[in-house]
């Protein structure tokens, strides 16, 4: 939000940290098993993720601007409380009302008459009035609740729910890919320090990917193409690591690392475009829920087929054929741009 004209350059600058991380921790990883063993190793790395409680504080806007729309949020709900609480004749202007102590009798009498005459019509018609009104209020306030965590983006922009699902794929293929690298190589004879090693190799590229995403949105191809060309590289990229070569297997890691970083940058420029800077928060936390579900997922069920086939082979070939369908459903973008009834406030993107 902070970066308008460069966004793109920016967010890849800061994704771009995850990629130094995994280049440096799987040695350090090895280093800390090999020294203190297994429970010793979690409790240094937990101690270094446990920095992210510190750092994340730090990313607050100022407090001048905070303080600003907090009151700007508050004015804009009281005017709106105010608005619903009016009564429906609260506009008229009560000018030249005074009337004499006759005109009061009159007007009393005249009231009194009425109420005396009401019907069970009229008692009908107030209470259905009230019902509606609490229905328009209801309905007021889940269309607030949906719009607050972002569930109607799905119905107005149909290429961010799009996005939502290849996030699913992407983070069920990626992370899966990762923690099976080394068993794989493993299996084949190799050692575990050189094993280690390729996850370094995938750290290199993933961090290369987030860097050099912008050259790749750039270009003349669409945004949309380069994330279908990128997504089918990376399911050639596991089919290469079922050769039995550490020579392939490295050059399988380092693409997978090269494809997926850029990936996952641009499917957030991608959502930033679609739904636009007021909701590009609220749209970002849902791809980060359906990465997670993806990442959730995507080990689970590759260590089962592990489970039933005694094979980590049979688990790429199910990591590549997820990513290729995944590049099939970029296609759908064009389709669904014209389908789509849009998102409103989208000026900023």
């Amino acid at each position: 939000m902070h970066f308008k004209s460069q966004f793109k350059t920016a967010y890849a600058v800061a994704y771009a940290g995850g990629g130094v991380g995994g280049i440096a921790i799987p040695p350090l990883l090895q280093l800390l098993l090999e020294a203190y063993g297994w429970r010793g190793a979690m409790l240094v790395i937990s101690a270094i993720a446990a920095n992210l409680i510190g750092l994340s504080a730090l990313c607050r806007p100022p407090r001048s601007k905070r303080c600003l729309h907090a009151e700007n949020t508050l004015e804009v709900q009281m005017q709106s409380s105010f608005d619903e609480g009016k009564p429906d004749g609260s506009n008229v202007r009560n000018e030249d009302l005074s009337v004499s102590d006759a005109d009061h009798l009159e007007v009393g009498n005249i009231a009194g008459g009425r109420l005396a005459n009401s019907t069970t019509d009229d008692i009908t018609e107030i209470v259905s009035l009230e019902t509606g009104s609490k229905s328009t209020r209801l309905t007021h306030h889940l269309r607030h609740f949906a719009s607050a965590v972002g569930s109607d983006l799905f119905v107005k922009s149909y290429r961010f729910t799009l996005v939502c699902l290849l996030k699913i794929e992407l983070g069920f293929a990626s992370y899966s890919c990762s923690q099976f690298i080394i068993p794989r190589a493993e299996g084949t004879g190799v050692s575990p320090s050189s094993a280690a090693l390729l996850l370094s190799v995938f750290g290199i590229g993933l961090l290369l990917g987030r860097l050099g995403n912008g050259l790749l949105i750039i270009s003349r191809l669409s945004v949309e193409t380069v994330s279908g060309l990128c997504l089918s590289t990376a399911g050639v990229s596991l089919l290469l690591m079922n050769v039995d070569s550490y020579v392939s297997m490295a050059v399988a890691s380092f693409i997978q690392g090269l494809t997926s970083g850029a990936i996952y940058t641009i499917f957030i420029v991608l959502t930033r475009h679609y739904v636009g800077l007021e909701r590009f928060s609220v749209a970002l936390g849902m791809t980060c829920i359906f990465t997670g579900i993806g990442a959730l997922c995507g080990p689970l069920i590759s260590g089962l087929l592990y489970d039933v086939t005694s094979s980590y082979k049979t688990i790429f070939y199910l990591l590549a054929g997820v990513y290729f369908a995944g590049a099939l459903l970029t296609l759908f973008f064009p389709l669904l741009k014209r389908l789509e009834p849009g998102v409103e406030n989208t000026k900023h993107r």
